[in-house]
This record gives C-alpha cells, sequence and structure tokens, in this order.
C-alpha cells in the first residue's frame, strides 16, 4: 500500500474523531453517537456515486440496463436499486424497475475492470417486474424508503442554521449500510473548499424543506480534516 492511502486513512480518522467530539459535545449528557454500524477504514466500502450509472447483468452474464438509484430504508439500509431496463437488445419498452438489493452483489468482469451490477434473474423476469416511479417512494409503497437522488445536492446547515455545504456523496458499507454523507463545503463562507465525511446517522433530513440539519457549528466543521475517496 502506498504512503498517501494511509495518509487519507488517516486524515478520515482525525476527521471522523474531531467531528464525533463536536456532536457529542452538542448532544445531551449521556447520549450516544449512532454510527450507523460499519467500518469505512476497512477499504471494501463503495459510494452511491460508484454505484449509479454501473451496467447491470443477468445471470446470463447479459447486460440488461444501468442503476438509476438506489432506496435506502429507515434503518439506513440501501433496500433496493432503481433499474433502468432499456437501450439493450431483445429489451421490447424501457421502464424503471426495484430490485431488493440484497439478490445483487457488485462485481467485476473476468476481461474487464469496471464494476458491473449482477443479478440473479433473467431479463425475461425482470421485464415482467412493474414500473418504478419516484412518487412510489415517496407514497411508503418500498418500505417508507428515500431516494439517494433527493439527498445528494441537499444544502446541509448547521446548528445555528448556518449553511454547511451540500451532499455531494454517501458511503455505503460491504453489509449495505449507509454510514457517512460526504459534505461538499465549496463556497461557503467562512469554511475551506473540501469534502467532510460526516456519520450519515446524525443527519437530520428534512423532505418538506429540502435540506438536511446536522448539530455543528461552521467554525467546529473548518477544523475537521477533509476527506478523500
Amino acid at each position: 500500500m502506498t504512503r498517501n492511502f494511509f495518509h487519507n486513512r488517516l486524515n478520515l480518522v482525525i476527521g471522523l474523531v474531531l467531528l464525533m467530539y463536536f456532536l457529542s459535545s452538542n448532544a445531551v449528557v449521556g447520549s450516544e453517537i449512532d454510527l450507523g454500524g460499519g467500518d469505512y477504514t476497512s477499504g471494501r466500502d463503495t459510494s452511491v456515486k460508484q454505484i449509479t450509472g454501473i451496467e447491470v447483468i443477468d445471470k446470463n452474464r447479459k447486460k440488461i440496463g444501468t442503476v438509476n438509484d438506489l432506496l435506502i430504508d429507515k434503518n439506513s439500509a440501501v433496500a433496493y436499486a432503481v433499474i433502468y431496463v432499456g437501450g439493450v437488445y431483445g429489451v421490447e419498452s424501457d421502464k424503471q424497475v426495484a430490485v431488493p438489493f440484497d439478490r445483487q452483489r457488485i462485481i467485476k468482469q473476468p476481461t474487464d475492470t469496471e464494476k458491473v451490477l449482477a443479478l440473479n434473474v433473467s431479463l425475461q423476469a425482470l421485464q415482467q417486474e412493474p414500473a418504478f416511479k419516484l412518487s412510489d417512494a415517496d407514497a411508503g409503497r418500498f418500505d417508507n424508503t428515500i431516494a439517494t437522488s433527493k439527498i445528494i445536492g441537499l444544502k446541509v446547515f448547521g446548528k445555528n442554521d448556518n449553511l454547511l455545504g451540500v451532499i455531494h456523496d454517501l458511503i455505503v458499507n460491504n453489509s449495505h449500510n449507509v454510514v457517512y454523507a460526504v459534505i461538499l463545503t465549496s463556497g461557503v463562507s467562512g469554511i475551506s473548499d473540501k469534502l467532510v465525511a460526516a456519520p450519515y446517522g446524525e443527519l437530520n433530513v428534512n423532505e418538506n424543506e429540502e435540506k438536511i440539519i446536522l448539530n455543528i457549528t461552521d467554525n467546529a466543521l473548518e477544523m475537521v480534516p477533509g476527506f478523500q475517496y
């Protein structure tokens, strides 16, 4: 492993320790900080942006579509992958379908370095699934999930309702749990341009106002080392 790898991991650990300290200092005495499970330093994690857009293959290793979105349940687990089925040979109509994420696995093709999402179903079976619409998740038809496309890009505000940045990405561990949100602070007054990893369980998502609250000040966030993939 390279020196840069260890340097990036060290910065992440230092950043999380500082962030947890600032969050816990603002919390109720005796309360615990919920990290959402998983260990980001394991090196086996991925991110939402690294999953969305990748090709999907069926059990016969034929391309059947691409990943358009992910649905997160109330326990911060990735429950479904929203797959765009279309644009490939043999598919009669274009549509999106939501497939349980535990029935899938991300692999690398033997002759390719790019990752793909492998399903243990055939293209014909997938075509029989009902078409998915984002309003289905909003209506609670998918276990009260929220789409990652509705989280990424949201503005993040601090404890004094001051703007901290925007959600840039979400980190998913090897147990399919969203454990960290990557916040981009670029363009925010008083904070250096950088990425910061915050525990996902500490985010308060307000869908109605389309914003996220994180119980930390901009001064405290400025002290947290930047995050690197």
